[in-house]
């Protein structure tokens, strides 16, 4: 498991105002990003809402 002084300091590296304001094309960059991904990893599944706002 991972310490919880590491994990905080990954959310204090990724979580900033650039990425609370990411914006449609940002969404969907990431987005495409994951789907290229599963593409060339298809053993893996992510199926978890990636942002906030969006429905499990």
């Amino acid at each position: 498991a991972m310490e919880p002084t590491v994990m905080q300091q990954h959310i204090e590296l990724y979580v900033n105002d650039f990425s609370h304001h990411v914006g449609a094309k940002g969404k969907a960059a990431v987005h495409t990003l994951i789907q290229v991904y599963q593409q060339l990893h298809p053993q893996s599944s992510y199926n978890n809402p990636v942002f906030i706002e969006e429905p499990a």
